[in-house]
Parts: structure tokens; C-alpha cells; sequence
């Protein structure tokens, strides 16, 4: 059976699920910031559950537009936190870490130091993609976050090194090249200061 409760968004998990507390159940909801104020479906098991977002009744400040089409239109569960702003990601990262050294480590520490990237996009230089059959032809993406079994054409990936990206819209033009049978196929594209590797697992 599944219940509906309205509640505010206090931090964000490891998994990248936003964390909210009411009557002592901690709900793990998706796509949601801190400061956010959401109506959640769930279905509870015990003190936990993961929830959907049916409502965004009040939105945080710290809530910004994804710039990947990806991630708002198919659900990409490549990225969980794109939505929000980056200083906010590095705060929240920061207490990941202290509550993991606390809760699991036992030790009482201060927040880490964190170092903020140079570059905030395009800093990836390792896509791993899964590639299916979809119909008469193959595509590669990635898994949906709501729907793990289901996976998407990718486009683009704004986390990526262009490099990455361009070497795997090449190699999806060729997809037909690959061993034949329906098993699903992974394949990796890495760069570095030697060009662009291309790796297939599975088959």
C-alpha cells in the first residue's frame, strides 16, 4: 500500500536521494535538494523508505535548472545531484563524509577539508555505457534512475570530457559491428594524453 506525507528535505544521502524525517521514518526521496518542502508517495519497510516526488510544494534555494537534457527528460541515473548548486553539493559532500567517519568509523571528527574541482563540467574522462538492443537496432546509454532495468540513447553528458563523448558517437554509428547475440554489452571509452581507448565486456 502506498502512503503520501509532506515533508522537508534535510540533507542528501550518499546515493544522492535527499533524506526527510516525520514521526520517525526517514524518507529517502530522489531529485530532491535540501530546503526543499515536497508531498512524497512511499511505501514504508520499517523506520526507511525511498520515496517519489508527487509534489514540489515549496523549492529550495538551492535548487538550479540541470543543463543536461538527459537528466530531467530520461531520468539518467548517471548523475543524482545536477540540480543542485554546486557550493551546496561540496557542503553536502562534506557532511557525507563526516557522518560516514562517525556512524561507521566511530570516530568524532571535525567536517573534512574539500577542494572544489577546476571545472565543474566536462571533467570525466571514463564513460561506461550499456548497450541493447532496442527494436531492430542497438543503442548505448545509460540506466535509468527509476527504472534500472530500462536504459536511454545518450546524447550528451555534460560531466564528460567532449573527447569521451564524441569518441562514443563515432562508435554508435557502428554498433552493428559488435558481437551479434542479445546479450547486453558494456563498452568503455577512456582518454588520455594517448588518445581514446575503446573497451566491449560481455557477449
Amino acid at each position: 500500500m502506498t502512503d503520501t506525507k509532506q515533508v522537508e528535505i534535510e540533507s542528501i544521502a550518499a546515493g544522492g536521494d535527499g533524506v526527510g524525517r516525520s514521526e520517525g521514518l526517514v524518507l529517502f526521496v530522489p531529485r530532491t535538494a535540501p530546503g526543499d518542502l515536497v508531498t512524497v508517495n512511499f511505501k514504508s519497510k520499517g523506520r526507511f523508505a525511498r520515496g517519489v516526488v508527487r509534489s514540489l510544494d515549496r523549492p529550495s534555494s538551492a535548487r538550479v535548472d540541470p543543463p543536461c537534457v538527459h537528466y530531467t527528460r530520461d531520468h539518467c541515473g548517471g548523475c543524482q545531484i545536477q540540480h543542485i548548486e554546486y557550493g551546496v553539493q561540496l557542503a553536502q559532500k562534506q557532511q557525507i563524509v563526516r557522518d560516514a567517519m562517525v556512524r561507521i568509523g566511530k570516530r568524532n571528527v571535525e567536517l573534512p577539508e574539500i577542494v572544489p574541482s577546476p571545472k565543474e563540467w566536462e571533467y570525466r574522462t571514463k564513460l561506461t555505457l550499456a548497450i541493447r538492443r532496442a527494436g531492430a537496432k542497438r543503442i548505448a546509454g545509460l540506466h535509468r534512475y527509476d527504472a534500472p532495468a530500462e536504459i536511454f540513447d545518450l546524447r550528451q553528458c555534460p560531466i564528460t570530457d567532449p573527447r569521451v563523448v564524441d569518441a562514443w558517437l563515432e562508435i554508435k554509428q557502428h554498433l552493428d559491428l559488435l558481437p551479434t547475440d542479445d546479450a547486453e554489452l558494456r563498452g568503455m571509452v577512456r582518454v588520455s594524453e594517448q588518445g581514446a581507448a575503446f573497451v566491449v565486456m560481455g557477449g
